[in-house]
């Protein structure tokens, strides 16, 4: 099942754009995997990243030391905690989806929402027809092909800069093992 996280802006479009990684929150989370990104207020998911960990509770000098992966500004200082106790989910591999996928918000939710089949089927058919988390390759040169052989038959592939940037999203990749039957990555030049 694909949870929801509800993330208002502008910080959902800063973890889209690759600027953020942290999500601050005041109280550790035990869901770890791919999770949908709602845009608070909007009854609409926008994007998907994968939860991959909790670290905290951070002191206020933690987190002036990663203030980047939280979103600060260089020019931010960093003077004091966003809740008592603070804690960062750690996010990777976020991309925003082609078209937002609407789902019906449930009373009294305010973190997480347990997605219905339907939108998460929709969302993970976004995921599947092209969804990028890594800057474009270059137009000439040497380049890495991850291709995700889906179990319905789907076939997804993404071209990346670097051998390790492919590899980390395969590695990514094989742990869903539900809708993900192979993993390949392959060199090629332009």
């Amino acid at each position: 099942m694909l949870n929801g996280l509800l993330i208002r802006s502008p910080f959902i479009d800063m973890i889209l754009e690759g600027s953020k990684t942290w999500e601050m929150r005041g109280s550790r989370t035990g869901k770890r995997g791919r999770v949908a990104l709602i845009q608070s207020g909007t009854g609409t998911v926008i994007g998907v990243a994968d939860l991959v960990g909790v670290v905290g509770p951070l002191s206020v000098s933690e987190l002036a030391a990663n203030a980047s992966k939280a979103g600060f500004e260089k020019h931010e200082k960093v003077t004091g905690l966003p809740y008592e106790r603070t804690f960062a989910w750690v996010l990777q591999n976020a991309g925003r989806l082609n078209e937002p996928v609407p789902y019906a918000h449930p009373y009294g939710a305010v973190i997480w929402v347990n997605l219905a089949p339907a939108v998460e089927q929709a969302v993970l058919q976004q995921v599947r027809k092209g969804l990028n988390p890594e800057k474009p390759v270059r137009k000439s040169g040497r380049h890495f092909r991850v291709t995700i052989y889906y179990k319905d038959g789907d076939i997804w592939e993404c071209d990346y800069p670097s051998k390790a940037a492919a590899d980390k999203v395969a590695i990514e990749q094989r742990k869903h093992t539900l809708v993900v039957k192979r993993v390949t990555v392959t060199e090629h030049m332009r």
